[in-house]
């Protein structure tokens, strides 16, 4: 996703550096929106337009992790990067297992900034397209199945009709003839159900 189509939520309570985060996107193109406090920030996410959110670590009503596990489990693909003003290599850690994208220190470049902005957006949107492709085999896997299953019973009926006629006409070379092409193409299109049906599993 590109910067100049991104909403970034900024979490931060205080107002100089909300402010200079904001400015720092702005400048970038990106749409900005910021709260000082998580409660807002709950009511900016329910809109469902916020592409990615820097939160601060020490809020006053809810600690970053708290608020970043409230938001993995609202929409775990929405990026979350944490910012703090204390270059603590354990909390970065301890935010990313709990699902953040990333860790950014105060104070920080407009550099370091953007880039780990654009970087978040990026993976979100890998993370999505990778979901969406893998929904789009198991449809194709669930359709190959279906198809698998009714052409075995559309060949088993075949093979069962050209039984039956064998056994009527038991001296006709012809009728004999034609039935060992039929019995040959019903086989080959086994092997392919076989393969199909391989497919789904």
């Amino acid at each position: 996703m590109r910067l100049t189509r991104a909403t970034v939520l900024i979490v931060d309570d205080e107002e100089r550096y909300r402010d200079l985060i904001a400015r720092m996107l702005a400048d970038q193109g990106v749409a900005v929106r910021a709260v000082s406090s998580t409660a807002d920030a709950y009511a900016e996410l329910a809109s469902g337009t916020i592409d990615l959110v820097l939160c601060d670590v020490m809020m006053p009503d809810e600690t970053g992790p708290e608020f970043l596990a409230r938001l993995r489990s609202d929409d775990p693909d929405l990026p979350v990067v944490m910012v703090s003003g204390i270059a603590n290599t354990n909390i970065a850690q301890s935010a990313v297992d709990l699902g953040a994208y990333g860790y950014i220190t105060k104070p920080f470049t407009a550099a370091q900034l953007v880039v780990t902005v654009a970087n978040a957006l990026h993976h979100r949107e890998l993370t999505r397209d990778n979901r969406l492709t893998r929904q789009r085999l198991e449809s194709v896997g669930e359709l190959t199945g279906v198809i698998a299953h009714d052409l075995n019973n559309l060949l088993g009926a075949i093979l069962n009709y050209a039984t039956f006629v064998a056994a009527a006409a038991p001296d006709n070379e012809q009728v004999g003839a034609d039935l060992e092409q039929i019995r040959i193409a019903a086989e080959s299109a086994v092997e392919l159900s076989r393969r199909l049906a391989r497919i789904s599993d």
